[in-house]
């Protein structure tokens, strides 16, 4: 069975109300780039070792050694790729315990691995591709700020107090490539960078940098963020989108008694009763039940029908939400297609 098979009757069994009028949908976005199809399975390895290390160029560390913290960040960045790419269909991925001299800061790539390096590597771990963190430099700053705000003292009465507030910044600095040795190509080579952020308050300057995360967990936290910012740069992921669904004027009885049903994922009930609403209510109601009809056919998979329903919800009733949710079918269409492509479905 094909993956966007399978993704429907996930769509089918992941609906989850938020309330009465709204539907969440788990679907499949885009990888960034396209990967060569006959990459199923990479070996991921950390390839920031300092080039000042006591150890020969590309060779192997001993991974039991005490890391420091640009050593904990690259090994936390590889686990939020690891942690994307197994919660995605398209590859499966193995950590590699080697791990080599690169560029340790800094935005400059070092020189490619060597073919022979790449290919032994997918030998040993039976992979297609190897993903390789290449360059890495992490920073955490405090900074500390004061403002008066607005309390109450004990009698009730409001008062201005001093606040004092600590922000701690992150930043990570990465750069992946990732090597093809069926062709001997670079199939991807990327940098960037992670921010963020954490602030904390106290009525003192050192109780507000107290309540703070320490540096060491906020590195670590951003840095297998950009992880999975990357996993999803390489690999289909999946997404929940809400859709929104008309349940009022209550008093039509056949828009809410589809409802109903909607919310027992009884979707070919909810169309036969929104289809009576459509044919007999008031302009306005008609055009609510053409809009659900449509969001009911994109639930059940059928896109085309999807499109035909917001399309006339909106050019025949004017119906506000049917223009835009009819642009979002689009993009949901061209993303599906390109997904379809990159899991080597068409």
């Amino acid at each position: 069975m094909k993956i966007l098979a399978r993704s429907v009757l996930i769509i089918s069994c992941m609906i989850l109300f938020c309330s009465s009028t709204s539907v969440k949908l788990t679907l499949l976005r885009p990888a960034v780039i396209d990967v060569p199809q006959h990459i199923k399975t990479l070996v991921i390895i950390d390839r920031t070792a300092s080039p000042e290390s006591r150890v020969n160029a590309l060779e192997e560390v001993m991974t039991g050694e005490l890391m420091r913290q640009d050593e904990q960040a690259a090994q936390n960045a590889i686990e939020g790729v690891v942690e994307t790419i197994q919660n995605a269909p398209r590859f499966k991925i193995i950590r590699g315990t080697e791990r080599y001299k690169g560029e340790s800061s800094g935005m400059v790539f070092p020189e490619a691995l060597p073919w022979r390096i790449i290919q032994n590597l997918c030998q040993k771990y039976n992979a297609d591709g190897v993903v390789a963190i290449e360059t890495l430099d992490s920073d955490y700053i405090v900074t500390n700020t004061s403002r008066k705000v607005e309390e109450q003292d004990k009698d009730g009465n409001k008062i201005l107090v001093v606040k004092h507030y600590a922000e701690g910044v992150a930043t990570i600095n990465l750069g992946f490539r990732m090597y093809d040795p069926t062709g001997q190509g670079i199939t991807d080579q990327y940098h960037f960078s992670e921010t963020r952020r954490w602030q904390h308050s106290g009525a003192t300057p050192a109780a507000a940098v107290q309540g703070m995360i320490d540096k060491t967990a906020s590195i670590n936290q951003t840095s297998r963020y950009a992880g999975n910012l990357y996993g999803e740069r390489i690999s289909p992921v999946y997404y929940t989108i809400s859709r929104y669904i008309y349940d009022k004027p209550k008093k039509n009885s056949k828009l809410t008694e589809g409802v109903r049903k909607s919310k027992v994922a009884d979707w070919d009930g909810a169309i036969d009763a929104w289809m009576v609403a459509y044919r007999k209510g008031k302009a306005k109601h008609r055009g609510r039940a053409a809009y659900n009809i449509a969001v009911a056919y994109e639930v059940l998979g059928d896109l085309d029908k999807a499109l035909e329903w917001s399309a006339k919800a909106y050019t025949e009733f004017d119906e506000k939400r049917a223009d835009e949710y009819h642009h979002a079918l689009k993009r949901r269409i061209n993303e599906e297609a390109i997904v379809r492509m990159q899991m080597g479905e068409q």
